[in-house]
């Protein structure tokens, strides 16, 4: 599942807004979803707020109606269909595709909405466009995101917490914690310096999970009569450590700046097993501590280091990752590597804010959204 079209209607200073998804004609994807996005624009222009509608949104695609008008062309399997989400419906709407050929069909469907009285479905305007009975009811069943099903929806939000004691913060976790995961994998993770007890989670997760897959690999028939040195050697080659994945993502950020992930200590399974030692200097492999680490590092470290445990081994079927301020205080060099580290990690459908000339270059023009405003105050697409 992917974005196609936002429509935002009615909220905030979004008075009329529509973003087209898609690869321009021309293009050998034309008509396709985009892989990812990039919303640009003056402070105040809705960027961050966007994101977070479409967060609300997509973690309850088939219920959420917290806005006047939102509507939102999804990509489906095959199927394209529009979704309505209006606060003065009693539930939201779901259109074919088709509806399109409808001119000004948006709205005059308002229209609708706000003059009708005690009105059914068979008397919405353009009901013939309108999915009802069982294909209604197979899509609320199929389009909302589920836990452990494969299902990723991750927002980072443009947090820059003060330093703290990540040891106290880690402190919190159990290995219970952790083991949780096995039972039932969330598809919605909020990703921030404020969530590293979450990303800890994740790491005991990768680390147990990998021994649960060593112990497998044990049992199958073929390997019953092979020494367990060999076996052990083979299963290293196949499923490396996940610290040392990270560390070698990490180290293409840390060591420009004279820094190193050491990734070669034992996999953390208690949270007094501490990570953040594992950062020292390059020279003499000297730990540094967390506090002399600058908040935009932080912070870029943790978002790009969750992201990549929640996609880790994972067979990630549907996700999206909306990532808001990746630019906020980096210096354009470590930029560029941090977003070509979050391509790397994942097949997501991206939807990146950018404040900065280096994170919207890495953007073709057609993938970048540029929000401004109107004479009168609204936002508008530029």
């Amino acid at each position: 599942m992917k974005l196609c079209k936002i429509i935002v209607k009615g909220f905030r200073r979004f008075d009329d807004v529509q973003f087209d998804l898609t690869y321009p004609e021309g293009h050998p994807l034309a008509g396709e979803p985009l892989d990812k996005v990039c919303l640009t624009g003056l402070n105040g222009t809705g960027k961050s707020t966007l994101l977070e509608i479409l967060r609300s949104a997509l973690s309850n695609v088939v219920g959420y109606r917290d806005i006047p008008l939102l509507i939102l062309k999804l990509k489906f399997g095959e199927q394209r269909l529009y979704t309505v989400h209006a606060e003065q419906m009693p539930k939201v709407l779901m259109f074919k595709e088709s509806i399109e050929q409808e001119e000004n069909w948006v709205e005059k469907l308002i229209s609708t909405f706000n003059n009708a009285e005690n009105f059914t479905l068979q008397q919405y305007l353009y009901s013939r466009y309108l999915l009802q009975g069982h294909s209604y009811n197979e899509l609320v069943q199929a389009l909302p995101l589920k836990n452990s099903h494969g299902d990723l929806l991750i927002h980072a939000p443009a947090e820059l917490s003060a330093a703290s004691n990540p040891d106290e913060v880690i402190s919190s976790v159990t290995l219970r914690h952790a083991e949780h995961l096995f039972k039932e994998m969330p598809f919605f993770h909020s990703v921030a310096e404020s969530t590293l007890a979450n990303f800890w989670q994740q790491l005991i997760f990768q680390s147990r999970r990998r021994e649960n897959l060593f112990k497998e690999f044990l049992e199958l028939p073929d390997n019953q009569e092979v020494k367990i040195k060999k076996l052990r050697s083979d299963f290293e080659q196949n499923n490396p450590q996940f610290l040392q994945k990270l560390g070698e993502r990490w180290n293409e950020i840390l060591q420009p700046l004279g820094l190193l992930f050491i990734a070669d200590a034992p996999a953390p399974i208690q949270p007094c097993d501490g990570l953040l030692p594992r950062i020292c200097f390059a020279q003499n492999e000297r730990p540094i501590d967390y506090s002399m680490l600058s908040g935009g590092l932080r912070r870029l470290l943790f978002t790009l280091g969750h992201i990549y445990a929640l996609f880790y081994g994972n067979k990630v079927q549907r996700a999206f990752v909306l990532l808001d301020g990746l630019d906020c205080n980096v210096h354009p060099h470590l930029i560029k590597k941090a977003f070509d580290m979050l391509l790397c990690i994942s097949d997501a459908q991206l939807l990146v804010t950018a404040h900065t000339p280096t994170l919207q270059q890495c953007f073709e023009p057609f993938e970048r959204i540029e929000l401004g405003f109107t004479p009168d105050g609204f936002i508008r697409k530029m």
